[in-house]
This record gives C-alpha cells, structure tokens and sequence, in this order.
C-alpha cells in the first residue's frame, strides 16, 4: 500500500481534477472570444431573476477564485499551475479581468497549446486575438 503525505495527497488530488476539468473548460471557450476586443454583459430587470443572477455570478466568481488560487498554489508545489490559473481568470469576473486574458492569451506559447488541446478534443481552434 502506498502511503502518501498531505502534500502528495494535494498533488494527486488537484492533478487528477486538472486532468477532468482543465480541457472541459477549454473546449467550452467560443471560438471568437478573443477577436472581439468588448463584451457587454446585461443584468435581468426582473427581481427573482436579478436574485438568480447574483446567486450564479458569486458560485461563478468562488470557482474561478478557487482555480486561480490552486493554480498559484501549483506554481510553487508540483502541478499544472499555469494550466490551471489561466481557465480561472476566464472564469472569474474582477476588474480588469479582460485586460489580463488579452495579456496571456497573446503569448504563443500560450495561445498553440490551447489550441492544441481544442484539437485533441475535435474544437475548432480559437480565432487570433485582436
């Protein structure tokens, strides 16, 4: 039997979940979400929808905080740190958040291998950033 310490547990554990999720999230970005430079977000009018809003925009905001924070976390410790950060940002809205997409998303490096695990998965490949 293998007998792990806490850290190896944290380690298998954040990597398998990166494994699942981390190319789910990347199939799931829209092939122009780059190109276009401005995202308009409209808020409902209606007060249980507006309820339902919140609700979904602070379960959103606590996912993205928590693959932001694993990441940083994994670019200490062993892991997919940077893999795991960049879906964060996405998922997370805090100002200046789209600044700092366009700023990551503009490196190659960063750009070829999202677009590489969009292909693994048969995605179309993101369009170039504008």
């Amino acid at each position: 039997m293998i007998f792990l310490s806490l850290p190896g547990w944290l380690f298998l554990t954040t990597f398998i979940f990166n494994l699942a999720l981390v190319p789910l999230l990347l199939m799931k970005i829209p092939v122009s979400y780059f190109a276009n430079p401005r995202r308009h977000g409209t808020r409902p009018g209606n007060k249980i929808c507006r309820i339902h809003y919140a609700l979904l925009w602070t379960l959103r905001n606590l996912a993205g905080l928590t693959l932001v924070g694993t990441g940083l976390i994994m670019l200490i410790l062993p892991g997919q740190g940077i893999l795991t950060t960049f879906p964060g940002l996405f998922i997370a809205d805090f100002p200046r958040s789209r600044a700092l997409e366009h700023v990551l998303i503009s490196r190659p490096t960063i750009f070829h291998a999202i677009n590489w695990i969009r292909s693994k998965k048969g995605v179309e490949p993101l369009d170039a950033p504008t």
